[in-house]
């Protein structure tokens, strides 16, 4: 399972800084993470050594990992998420209830989830 736990990760890491990559290395990670080319496919495809392919994806991901260390834009997306979520479940459970006092306590604790956002 970690295997495909890092191939997500490397993917979200591309679909996020994928763009402050070269286009060498940014297509040498997709060729190989998102196609699941092998090296010498990838190669081929790049018209590049299998070495440069896979210096191309270490030096990639040695990138893509240090802006989210710096930035931390999948992290802040995964907590804005989760707070929305929780937010709509709550105006949900309102929504069901019948009690005017519960509706109210839900309503305000969903807005300051949201006013935190």
């Amino acid at each position: 399972m970690k295997v495909l736990d890092d191939y997500i990760y490397i993917g979200r890491l591309l679909d996020f800084y994928g763009s402050l990559l070269t286009e060498s290395e940014s297509k040498s990670v997709d060729y190989y993470y998102n196609e699941d080319y092998s090296l010498t496919e990838t190669a081929e495809l790049l018209s590049i050594s299998r070495q440069a392919v896979s210096l191309n994806i270490k030096r990639a991901i040695d990138k893509l990992k240090s802006y989210e260390a710096a930035l931390k834009l999948i992290e802040k997306f995964d907590k804005k998420k989760e707070a929305k979520t929780k937010a709509l479940d709550l105006l949900d459970q309102a929504s069901g209830s019948k009690d005017i006092e519960d509706i109210r306590e839900k309503i305000k604790e969903a807005e300051e989830i949201i006013n935190e956002i």
